[in-house]
């Protein structure tokens, strides 16, 4: 089955929501059939079919619902004009803009800030994404503006809420594109290097009123800040939407549910839930990669900070090789012709006590792996607790 990314206008800023054909329930219809075939003299096996069949609705509503058009997303600004730092010395020079909204959710783990950005004249090196060098290929929210003068570079996020820095895998990727529109205002080049993504989350802890009067820096391959840009919440936010559904598209909707506890010395033995990927297109060239949502039950509640450092799989999710869980493979799935480092580092939940469980919710992560969904079909997505142990593992297919 296939899904269309639509984007919404959520106080002044794209959101985006998954349409998809068919029933959004349809997997409960194996655990109806699962319940006929039952025989009544086995009413523990009735019992853990029913109990599945509402857990998955329950989590299927929560996506929804965490897409909708009601989202309570708030625009905080934009940042533009960009202006390079007094120290950086390639010739480069920043222009364009990035769109940043929040959704204050109630409780820390659901606190996060989207970004949107089109930025051109960034580092040509960073066209397959970032290296390994600290902020290399960066674009981060800060507490002030280091190219006014100021040593404040600081990433903006709750630290007493998150392990570490949620910032350090927010990157961009370049691409060689015809900016003839942007000449008139800058008399450069055809030939320069832009890059814009369709949006991501970074799960800060923050709230929209708490990073108003923050900055955007951006950084180059080697980590360097290049240019910054304030946050100004005077901004025509129609023409926010208007840039982003350029970059609507067909997007195969993938969907990896019915996880099985991975053996092992995890802890965790009944995570339940779903993951959906959404295929991300560009306009002139593909952004090879995914746009990923997903929502847990009886995840490890010592993630209510996120993962401890960007490096492990602490509380990770992430696509492997494997094809299977049967013979399940821990190696992360990504194209190393098209993407340099792994750019699945970093990516993990952050969880949440409900009323009765422990849950994890993402409102939505790109993750740029150089592969198109017809590439991950099959591929597995694995559940990390805390310590980085695997725990839980499904296998994608179409929706």
């Amino acid at each position: 089955m296939f899904a269309r990314i639509a984007l919404s206008t959520i106080a002044g800023i794209g959101a985006f929501v998954a349409a998809a054909e068919g029933d959004s329930a349809s997997c409960v219809g194996e655990a109806s059939s699962l319940l006929q075939a039952t025989p009544i003299a086995n009413p523990e096996a009735a019992k853990r079919a029913m109990t599945g069949s509402r857990r998955m609705k329950t989590v299927q509503r929560r996506i929804v619902e965490s897409n909708a058009v009601d989202l309570p997303m708030t625009f905080v600004g934009t940042a533009a004009p960009f202006e390079n730092h007094p120290n950086y010395t390639n010739p480069h020079y920043v222009f364009g803009e990035v769109w940043v909204s929040a959704l204050d959710g109630i409780s820390h783990s659901s606190r996060s800030q989207q970004l949107t950005w089109k930025l051109v004249d960034v580092d040509p090196l960073c066209a397959k994404g970032r290296g390994t060098s600290e902020n290399s290929c960066g674009i981060r929210l800060t507490e002030g503006n280091p190219c006014r003068g100021g040593n404040d570079a600081k990433s903006l996020y709750d630290q007493s809420a998150r392990l570490f820095d949620p910032w350090r895998r927010v990157s961009y990727t370049s691409d060689l594109v015809d900016i003839e529109a942007e000449l008139v205002a800058t008399g450069g080049s055809t030939e320069e290097k832009a890059q814009t993504v369709l949006i991501t989350s970074v799960e800060t802890g923050l709230t929209a009123a708490q990073v108003k009067g923050g900055s955007i820096v951006v950084h180059d391959y080697s980590g360097k800040i290049m240019a910054c840009g304030s946050l100004k919440s005077a901004f025509d936010v129609q023409e926010a939407p208007t840039l982003l559904q350029q970059r609507a598209g067909p997007l195969t909707a993938l969907q990896a549910i019915h996880f099985k506890r991975i053996p092992g010395p995890s802890n965790l033995t009944d995570v339940f839930g779903q993951v959906l990927a959404y295929e991300i297109m560009g306009d002139d060239t593909p952004l090879l990669g995914h746009y990923l949502l997903w929502d847990f039950e009886d995840v490890d509640v010592r993630c209510a900070k996120g993962p401890i450092s960007p490096g492990s799989k602490s509380c990770g999710i992430q696509i492997t090789s494997s094809t299977s869980c049967k013979t399940l493979s821990e190696e992360p799935f990504y194209n190393p012709d098209a993407v340099e480092s792994d750019p699945w580092e970093g990516i993990g939940y952050t969880s949440a006590k409900g009323s009765d469980v422990v849950v994890a919710r993402n409102v939505g992560i790109s993750v740029l792996t150089g592969h198109d969904s017809p590439d991950i079909i099959d591929h597995t997505v694995i559940v990390h607790d805390f310590d980085g142990v695997p725990a839980a593992c499904a296998s994608f297919k179409i929706k």
